[in-house]
């Protein structure tokens, strides 16, 4: 435990101050971050609409959801880090943002199963610049004993994001809906083309953030390098700590995907909601709480790291997930009011938020020249296990192990009562090497 609660490390007055600079910054990459999890995440709430449309199961429908987005977003996070590692960040950001958001457009005109899955593969082609390259730079800007709050902020983005997705994609169908369609497209059509849009317009405000002045090493940074000058040595001394972490997190995502993915279609299955209910709902629940849920958790992560608590990160998880565990499987199994399940759904979002302990969790541990690219291979790990698990497992477990459609709360309680326990047991393995990690790094 005396390992756990070693003295607070000492402030370095070198270190980058945050100051209105950083938080103007984080506007903007939350802004960004918004629109990611708007044109990623509205997806979910047209299940049935394009399920009839396209002629789909909820299978074939999950792998449009998940696996086509997650694996050429996990494919393509090594390389945007690595050229986040060595050329603008800005301008990586920039082309990411408009091609994601030309791709969600290109999803409203698919007339087919493979022209909606090759589009999807676009959109996580593009998204995959921003993460390591937003989080690089929130790195550059602010002092590591602020770090985690700072990256929670950013981070509630993904919530507001989720939650914009459902309600402003609510009203868009609810609207084209009562057009009987637009130019020809159907609504669900209509809603992707006008979600689409305004990436294209919001991608220039990245450049009004400042070229960030990249951290030099410290000293003892410089003589762990001088040790193991590149990152390949580096990484491989760091194996056990980066390969846990990062499963560890990533079977905590995939109880996020899963209640992201597929808790609308259980409210409308379940509870006969239509897609404007479900936005005006489900939407404000999940981005309030999901804010929340960041923030708060940043905060507290920050406030225990900086009392002494080196491994709060890890502590913070682990508790995190033997709740989801409770919480998910009670909310999708027994409550029978809808709004007790509502209710439920916003303690999840609370608890959900992986991001920024993790990825703070990494910075601190990892010296600035390798972070983008120590990022983006967690985010890879994290996502081909979070984002292609999470919705593909739920319609598994609801068409092939209980039947039907109708038992998607089961798919979605299974999916808690496996994935929650498995994440806690990863994480404990992997805490001593977190620990090391930190200390080697100088923050120990």
């Amino acid at each position: 435990m005396a390992e756990a609660t070693a003295p607070a490390a000492p402030v370095d007055e070198n270190e980058p101050k945050g100051g209105l600079i950083g938080w103007f910054s984080i506007g903007i990459l939350m802004v960004m971050t918004i629109l990611s999890y708007l044109d990623r995440g509205i997806i979910a709430l047209m299940v049935d609409p394009i399920k009839a449309d396209l002629h789909l199961t909820d299978v074939q429908f999950s792998l449009i959801q998940g696996f086509a987005f997650a694996l050429f977003y996990a494919l393509s996070s090594v390389p945007m880090g690595w050229l986040a590692d060595r050329f603008s960040r800005r301008w990586v950001v920039y082309f990411g943002v408009t091609g994601w958001s030309i791709a969600t457009m290109l999803c409203g005109m698919a007339q087919s199963y493979w022209q909606l899955f090759a589009a999807r593969f676009a959109v996580g082609m593009g998204e995959a610049t921003l993460s390591p390259s937003s989080y690089a730079i929130v790195g550059d800007l602010f002092p590591k004993r602020r770090l985690t709050f700072a990256i929670g902020v950013l981070a509630g983005g993904i919530a507001i994001g989720g939650g914009l997705s459902l309600a402003i994609g609510g009203f868009v169908m609810k609207w084209a809906e009562g057009m009987g369609g637009l130019w020809g497209f159907k609504p669900w059509q209509v809603t992707f083309l006008v979600v689409g849009a305004p990436g294209i317009l919001i991608a220039p405000l990245i450049f009004l953030i400042p070229r960030p002045k990249r951290a030099l090493p410290t000293a003892r940074e410089a003589e762990a390098l001088a040790a193991a000058p590149g990152y390949g040595a580096w990484l491989r001394s760091r194996a056990f700590y980066i390969t846990t972490i990062s499963i560890g997190v990533g079977l905590h995502a995939i109880l996020a995907y899963a209640v992201a993915g597929w808790a609308p279609a259980y409210l409308g299955r379940h509870f006969g909601y239509d897609a404007a209910k479900i936005g005006a709902t489900l939407g404000l629940v999940q981005g309030m709480a999901g804010f929340a849920g960041f923030v708060g958790g940043g905060w507290l992560v920050d406030w225990l790291h900086n009392t002494g608590m080196r491994d709060a990160h890890y502590r913070y998880f682990v508790v995190n997930c033997i709740a989801l565990t409770v919480v998910g499987v009670i909310a999708f199994t027994v409550v029978e009011s809808a709004a007790i399940v509502l209710l439920m759904i916003g303690m999840i979002h609370i608890m959900l938020p992986f991001t920024s302990p993790a990825i703070a969790h990494i910075q601190v541990s990892t010296p600035p020249r390798f972070r983008a690219r120590t990022i983006a291979i967690f985010m890879v790990v994290l996502n081909l296990i979070g984002m292609i698990t999470g919705p593909s497992i739920v319609a598994i477990f609801t068409e092939k192990v209980y039947g039907g459609a109708e038992h998607v709360g089961l798919g979605i309680a299974t999916t808690y009562a496996i994935f929650g326990p498995a994440s806690a047991i990863v994480l404990l393995i992997g805490l001593k090497a977190g620990r090391r990690a930190i200390a080697a790094n100088g923050e120990g």
